[in-house]
């Protein structure tokens, strides 16, 4: 049995590595490379502002090298992942959200005021949901920063197509939204909708699950990017099963 792992290299090493102690068998393959993308830090209106959005660690990870420039701030950010990456880079006054968008805005909306100053909204260039459109229907000053985009993957590895016709990914992750389409066009693209029937299929969210559930899956569940415990006791559970 192979688990199929769709993120970075970097990203997924520390579940990769746990899985493979137990004896699982791991195939990695990113969906797309990120690429970061500058920013003119000279128009951040630092000094009316209260608070920075992170929606990713992707984000954060694209101004690590100015985000001192803002330390001083309030931090909202989705997921523990993300959480943790901040506190790394010695941030404090950090919220967390659940892994969901609409939770964020819920804590913003929670927590802080529109009189108190502008919030600075780090994104990639897709979204599922545009903070700067949603805060300002409540009256926030948002300004917006594209600062990384996700370079979709042109094809399937040769070694990917044959482990997948050959019934081997008896496990797939998938960790986004934009991951799914990817694969999926992908899939499509190589005339393979017909080997996914042995695939047991764990997605990040509702949202993810609606996208696939149309397609041949072995079986398809949701699970919580925080809890990886919780991940690798499921996929254990397939491996025996296997």
């Amino acid at each position: 049995m192979t688990v199929l792992l769709t993120r970075t290299i970097k990203d997924s090493d520390n579940l990769a590595k746990q899985l493979e102690s137990v004896g699982i068998n791991i195939y990695i393959e990113p969906m797309f490379n990120m690429e970061y993308l500058d920013y003119d830090l000279n128009s951040v209106e630092l000094s009316s502002s209260q608070a920075v959005i992170f929606t990713s660690k992707n984000a954060l990870n694209a101004i690590r090298n100015t985000i001192q420039k803002f330390a001083h701030l309030k931090f909202f950010v989705i997921g523990n992942v993300t959480a943790k990456m901040a506190k790394k880079l010695k941030l404090n006054n950090i919220y967390v959200a659940n892994n969901s968008a609409k939770s964020l805005v819920d804590l913003i909306l929670k927590e802080i005021t529109v009189k108190e100053g502008k919030l600075l909204y780090f994104c990639g260039e897709l979204i599922t949901l545009d903070f700067k459109k949603e805060l300002e229907k409540h009256g926030y000053s948002v300004q917006k920063f594209c600062v990384y985009k996700a370079v979709p993957s042109k094809d399937l590895s040769k070694e990917l197509k044959y482990k997948i016709i050959n019934n081997q990914i008896k496990v797939m992750l998938l960790y986004s939204h934009n991951t799914a389409e990817i694969f999926l066009d992908l899939i499509k693209k190589n005339d393979m909708l017909k080997f996914l029937s042995g695939i047991n299929l764990l997605v990040i969210s509702k949202k993810v699950k609606l996208l696939v559930e149309g397609y041949n899956w072995k079986s398809i569940s949701i699970f919580d990017i925080d809890q990886q415990e919780k991940i690798i006791e499921k996929i254990k559970n397939y491996y025996e099963a296997s």
